[in-house]
């Protein structure tokens, strides 16, 4: 266990027995101070809403050795979950700024330490590197909006956890709970947003991922992760979308039915760790809004998420699943809609429910397939997912809705700029066509918006543009 005074550095000792600390994340392992006493372990391992409901006693009245101070008292309050050391003096150790000695007759803030372990401060450090969304004010906090600061405090944005009071259980990879004020629990959900996309040999899906791609970048304001799902060399897919960043899942389905059913490939692959969320879109869609208040929403909703299509009837339209539910002999409101599979958020890979719904999508469409054979549904993905989802739950259509358009008709219809523009019901060579006269009038609005904003003109249509309207 390592000694952790209230600034949130950790305690260390050179040879001569001279105390100094330092961050948490420079921790030298040669010099730090290390408490190996299985007493006090005991101390640390126990429950402490138990020792509160059941108003236990706990002493911790030990002899230990600090570095060359030997007999050192180790005295545990539990109202404050800290730790104080005292010498043969009745002199208690205070870390008072960069004096840390043995030279105080009254414990307060300074002289008052916690014990932390290897596996906190690794979680300490890694919450640290990494952004987070608040689930009680909806922000985004990055890296450089985390800080460890007085007292014993995990500082995220205006929040401040107390860092006493954490728990192993506290901390997740993707999510983790902090007590604030020593008494109310907050949650952080991990913010590492991964796009990927799939878009296998035709020549004409290439030319819509090179469109796709280009609209994250440029409208959807997106910087981060984006991987393609393809039978194409890496080479070729970054020379194609014009991106060096770009990662590629290399696949290589044989038919429409593979294809498709590619996306759900994800579980237990290293390249999507990390992520969340991870948002899988089709080829044949353009971004026309920044994308970051859909991946904030899909965050915070926990949830798998994917738009409803408002314009079909789940008990009707083959594409999202009527003939298996007919099949199935379900019972479904006649002015129930379906979802559209093109845009699917997961909230990680390694979320229980993602892992048992993804599973379940691909094992009935092999099933169906084993069983029908292999063409016998046309929109294959699409079809099992309005089906497994209807019949069992798991999809939120709540979420991403607001954003989607579908060019359906007219492309008047798609003006509104909602956030992206599902290119549905057309040919490969049509989509390509009409993604391109979007992508233009799209770059023609861009530049009109940046030159209002040059001019100082903060005018309605740039502040829809970027979010605020």
């Amino acid at each position: 266990m390592y000694i952790m005074d209230y600034k949130g550095k950790i305690l260390h000792s050179r040879n001569n027995g001279e105390f100094y600390s330092k961050n948490i994340n420079d921790i030298n392992k040669d010099e730090a101070v290390i408490i190996n006493d299985l007493e006090i372990k005991k101390i640390t391992d126990l429950d402490a809403d138990d020792i509160f409901i059941y108003d236990r006693e706990v002493l911790c009245n030990r002899l230990i050795s600090i570095g060359i101070h030997s007999d050192v008292k180790i005295t545990y309050d539990k109202n404050s979950c800290t730790y104080l050391f005292s010498n043969k003096e009745n002199k208690y150790l205070c870390s008072d700024n960069e004096l840390i000695d043995f030279n105080k007759i009254h414990a307060y803030t300074w002289e008052r330490f916690i014990l932390i372990d290897e596996y906190k401060i690794h979680k300490i450090n890694y919450i640290m590197s990494n952004s987070w969304v608040s689930k009680r004010d909806g922000n985004i906090y990055t890296p450089k909006d985390i800080k460890l600061k007085d007292i014993f405090s995990l500082c995220i944005g205006p929040i401040n956890i107390d860092i006493s009071k954490c728990r192993e259980e506290d901390f997740g990879e993707y999510k983790f709970v902090g007590i604030v004020d020593n008494w109310s629990p907050e949650v952080f959900l991990l913010y590492c947003p991964h796009i990927y996309i799939t878009a296998y040999s035709s020549a004409n899906v290439l030319k819509q991922l090179a469109l796709c791609v280009s609209s994250i970048r440029k409208f959807g304001k997106f910087n981060g992760r984006i991987t393609v799902m393809t039978d194409q060399a890496i080479e070729t897919i970054r020379d194609i979308c014009d991106d060096e960043s770009i990662d590629i899942d290399f696949m290589q389905p044989k038919d429409f039915v593979g294809f498709v059913c590619s996306k759900y490939s994800i579980i237990n692959k290293d390249i999507y760790k990390h992520s969340q969320p991870l948002l899988y879109i089709d080829p044949d869609i353009i971004f026309d809004r920044p994308i970051s208040p859909l991946f904030l929403d899909a965050v915070l909703s926990e949830t798998i998420c994917a738009p409803l299509e408002t314009f079909n009837r789940l008990m009707t339209h083959p594409p999202i699943g009527s003939s298996l539910i007919q099949l199935d002999q379900l019972n479904v409101n006649i002015y129930s809609s379906g979802v559209n599979g093109g845009t699917i958020s997961f909230p990680n890979i390694d979320d229980e429910k993602t892992r048992e719904f993804v599973r379940l999508v691909r094992r009935t469409i092999a099933n169906i397939g084993w069983k029908f054979g292999r063409k016998y549904n046309g929109w294959a993905d699409q079809e099992v997912l309005n089906y497994i989802s209807y019949k069992f739950g798991g999809i939120n259509s709540s979420v991403f809705t607001k954003y989607a358009n579908y060019v359906m008709g007219s492309m008047e219809d798609i003006y509104s700029r909602r956030g992206f523009v599902h290119f549905v019901g057309r040919s490969s060579t049509e989509k390509v066509v009409e993604m391109q006269n979007y992508t233009s009038l799209l770059a023609l609005q861009f530049r009109s918006s940046e030159g209002s904003e040059s001019m100082g003109n903060h005018d309605s249509e740039r502040d829809e543009w970027i979010g605020v309207g």
